[in-house]
């Protein structure tokens, strides 16, 4: 008898011992559900701000608007504290920065400081400490009496992959640049590759138009100088006195 309630005991145990393992592991997976259900909110939310950001980008075609607006929707977005966007201009061998986020503008020579090394190589960097990388170049903090700690700087290519510009962002808020950061930081660069190549292409068309315009008048005020002496002419010919033609010529 004691065996057979022990039998019973035992499968009772064993039915529970399921039960509790059962619920464990539903537990587990309803808790990583709703992990991976908030990751899937806040990418959604995070792609929906970007979208947002990119058309607000992409809505304007004058370089210094965008950027303005590329720097100011950078930092709200990336919760950085400045940001800089950096053209390449080839023929001095630099990059520039129309506008400085929070500083004016800047210039300096491909390859020095971590813009510059960006522009250069094409690599994105993400500092922790930016005294502590010997690619830094502190001159800026010292003229502005700001103070630089972390950076992450990403490359902005066209589609052929020429290295057109560079975004960097500076400080961030509660932190450091996170691999998340950099994924949305590759977004960003690629948003803003065409926003500039639309900003071009519509800065080249204003200048063929302006080109244009200045032809015109130049042609226009030619054509008034043609009728103007052909007027003179008809007038001193129409004349047969020859007094009448030494003030008509004067005049």
């Amino acid at each position: 008898r004691d065996e057979d309630l022990m039998r019973k005991l035992g499968v009772t145990t064993a039915a529970a011992i399921r039960r509790c393992q059962e619920y464990s592991n539903l537990t587990k997976k309803f808790n990583s559900e709703n992990a991976d259900k908030g990751r899937l909110q806040k990418q959604l939310q995070q792609t929906e701000a970007l979208q947002r950001m990119s058309k607000t980008i992409a809505s304007d075609l004058k370089m210094q608007s965008l950027f303005d607006e590329a720097c100011t929707a950078a930092c709200d977005f990336m919760l950085a504290d400045r940001a800089s966007l950096f053209l390449i201009d080839h023929e001095k061998d630099e990059i520039w920065s129309q506008v400085a986020h929070g500083t004016g503008e800047i210039r300096c020579p491909m390859g020095v400081g971590i813009a510059g090394y960006v522009a250069s190589t094409g690599e994105m960097v993400n500092i922790t400490d930016a005294y502590k990388d010997k690619r830094f170049n502190p001159e800026v903090d010292r003229k502005s009496g700001y103070r630089t700690e972390t950076i992450l700087c990403g490359s902005i290519l066209e589609s052929s992959g020429e290295i057109i510009g560079v975004l960097q962002l500076i400080n961030k808020e509660g932190g450091v640049f996170t691999e998340e950061d950099e994924a949305t930081m590759i977004q960003l660069c690629d948003t803003l590759a065409a926003a500039i190549y639309r900003c071009q292409e519509h800065s080249g068309l204003q200048r063929l138009l302006t080109e244009e315009q200045q032809k015109e008048m130049e042609l226009q005020q030619e054509l008034e100088r043609e009728r103007l002496l052909q007027r003179m002419s008809q007038t001193i010919a129409n004349d047969l006195q020859m007094q009448n033609l030494f003030d008509q010529v004067c005049e």
